[in-house]
């Protein structure tokens, strides 16, 4: 069944003849709750946008999920061989836009990590260490350059058979992207996508002010590192607070370093923040790996995105982009 929540609106401040309000709605997917904050002067226009959001959402989660046993992207890891495999069209977008970041992060992002996670059992609620051979075995799995694709029919193969891969660095971002799409050929000019804390943001709230929005702060979650008032941008996070076990004293957690192997170290939590969702999303797990150096460097190489990095330290640092746009916030 499919059901959304409208949560309490009567309490905003509006322009001088503006009838807009905020209207809410939740329902979950890709196994989080996504929240929508949607802008309009007309309640049944914002409930049939949010109702179509989700749907194309839900959608896009049943294709593109790994844990999904019917699901697209569980197909091609079961079939995984040499031989050319005709994609949808949405995931040959996704697989398309992961090839590019995987370039242009040097592997620091990179699909082909299915193996390893399998490996480590972070598919199931019990993950587990593997032996130093076993993860040997494993990285012989892992190379975005073991994917090749046909931009013309739209089909992929693999250089090596069994290559796993997981879209999990890049599903998420995608999936609110195409949200928003709907929303917007809905009529929706303004508004908060909210995706279990990663957010995107456009137009104006009814008071005209920009969009308040936290940046995650991974020691203590009750309270954010900052308040950011933004519109059109996209605000994602990734740290090694999300799912983690111990094991003989070592903690380790999901987001693996692709060159390696093994979980990332360096960073106790990443946020990005950037134009676009499909910029925002990857772009957080991809500096997380990199490191803080790195990272920062990486995010003013490529402009017009913004990174706060904290240490495992708990020391918090952040790139020019970040010092410019947002001088006057306190972030700490």
């Amino acid at each position: 069944m499919f059901a959304i929540i409208l949560s309490s609106c009567s309490s905003l401040k509006f322009h001088e003849g503006s009838n807009d309000s905020l209207y809410v709605y939740r329902d979950f997917v890709m196994g989080v709750q996504v929240e929508l904050t949607l802008r309009s002067s007309d309640e049944n226009t914002a409930q049939n946008a949010a109702m179509e959001a989700f749907e194309e959402m839900k959608r896009l989660d049943r294709m593109l999920s790994n844990w999904k046993d019917d699901s697209e992207v569980s197909e091609i890891n079961r079939n995984s061989s040499t031989e050319w495999i005709k994609v949808s069209d949405e995931m040959f977008e996704v697989l398309s836009r992961a090839q590019s970041l995987s370039k242009e992060t040097n592997g620091a992002f990179d699909i082909t990590v299915g193996k390893l996670l399998h490996l480590w059992n972070f598919y199931s609620r019990n993950p587990l260490e593997p032996s130093e051979k076993e993860q040997r075995n494993a990285m012989g799995y892992v190379s975005y350059k073991f994917i090749e694709l046909d931009r013309v029919k739209k089909m992929l193969r693999f250089i090596k058979p069994g290559i796993e891969i997981d879209l999990g660095g890049i599903a998420k971002g995608y999936i609110l992207e195409k949200g928003y799409e709907v929303l917007e050929d809905n009529g929706i000019q303004a508004g908060l996508i909210n995706g279990s804390g990663d957010v995107y943001v456009w137009g104006e709230k009814p008071d005209g002010n920009l969009w308040n929005v936290a940046v995650r702060n991974p020691g203590n979650p009750e309270t954010p590192l900052a308040i950011l008032p933004l519109t059109d941008m996209a605000v994602f996070s990734s740290g090694d607070y999300e799912r983690k076990f111990s094991n003989e004293g070592k903690t380790f957690h999901h987001i693996f370093d692709p060159r390696t192997g093994m979980p990332a170290t360096g960073c106790h939590g990443v946020t990005v923040i950037a134009k676009t969702i499909k910029d925002a999303d990857g772009l957080s797990s991809s500096v997380f790996v990199m490191g803080p150096e790195e990272g920062k460097d990486f995010a003013d190489k490529i402009g017009g995105t913004g990174v706060i990095i904290i240490e495992n330290d708990g020391r918090v640092v952040f790139n020019k982009w970040v010092r410019k746009r947002f001088s006057g916030v306190q972030i700490e």
